[in-house]
């Protein structure tokens, strides 16, 4: 039985939210090939003032198991469903649970969080198996950075493929100091529209450190998909240097506020605003 506590950026929310990565994780491995095990997240009983909330349901919570090839960090980005082992559906229970057979030799990572982020309380583990496993808390040392942009009238510059003007987007100047393995995360706000943008991001290369004027395929590093989500994530590995990160939506004139999260295992690590003619005028308004 093990403990653990939600609190500030490991309280991340479900996927998708934009920091879903930091939630408490667990290394979980088994000691015979297709070992039954069964998962149980409690929460302490929802209470007000020591007596029985009876004014709203407990927060939901729930858990995922996924394989990883480095049970000594956390998640960093999803790896599809190749990668997803177990789903407890999200409750607003006391106590959710779900079952899973596992493979000796194989090292997965078990992450219960709430559905919503930023819900913080403690919860507890217990990992029952048929044959012996073990299951310890991931001590992730990664440092997380961030920055904030919007996408406006003159810098909702639409997809590359589409549009000359992808080059107006926001773009940020990240600098690593030592190749390490790096996620980075947008994550969108919700448009007026109430539905959120096909979004993506780019990395290229950028000795200098100034902002990327067309696309060289030399230095294209990596990108994802256009979804239609809050939030999409990549993990690179990224050797030393200088790299710009260019946010964008899948059409020009698409408007809302993302924030743009790095985590990295690198000593030092510089993410910055690259300000130019576009974003000046953006933010001077119309």
């Amino acid at each position: 039985q093990l403990s653990g506590e939600w609190r500030g950026r490991c309280a991340g929310g479900r996927f998708r939210e934009a920091l879903w990565t930091e939630n408490p994780a667990f290394a979980l491995q088994v000691a015979a090939d297709l070992t039954h095990v069964r998962v149980f997240l409690s929460q302490p009983e929802h209470r007000l003032g020591g007596v029985a909330d009876c004014g709203g349901p407990p927060p939901r919570i729930g858990f995922y198991v996924f394989r990883t090839a480095d049970p000594t960090r956390k998640k960093k980005a999803y790896g599809g469903p190749a990668e997803t082992v177990a789903t407890a559906r999200f409750v607003a229970s006391r106590e959710v649970t779900a079952g899973l057979t596992l493979r000796k030799g194989e090292s997965y990572l078990l992450v219960p969080c709430t559905f919503e982020a930023g819900v913080e309380l403690p919860f507890s583990l217990t990992v029952l198996g048929d044959a012996p496993l073990s299951c310890a808390p991931v001590q992730d040392q990664d440092l997380h950075y961030s920055a904030q942009g919007r996408w406006a009238a003159n810098t909702a510059g639409g997809r590359v493929t589409g549009f000359d003007t992808w080059v107006d987007n926001p773009q940020f100047l990240l600098v690593l100091d030592q190749r390490s393995p790096t996620t980075v995360c947008l994550s969108q706000a919700k448009p007026a529209s109430g539905l959120f943008f096909h979004i993506c991001f780019y990395v290229f290369r950028s000795e200098s450190g100034s902002a990327i004027r067309e696309f060289k395929p030399e230095d294209y590093v990596c990108c994802t998909d256009f979804l239609p989500y809050k939030t999409v994530f990549r993990e690179c590995d990224l050797p030393a240097g200088s790299y710009v990160i260019i946010p964008m939506t899948w059409s020009r004139g698409q408007e809302t506020e993302f924030h743009l999260h790095v985590f990295t295992a690198a000593a030092t690590l510089k993410l910055s605003p690259i300000v130019r003619g576009a974003d000046l005028a953006a933010a001077m308004g119309p």
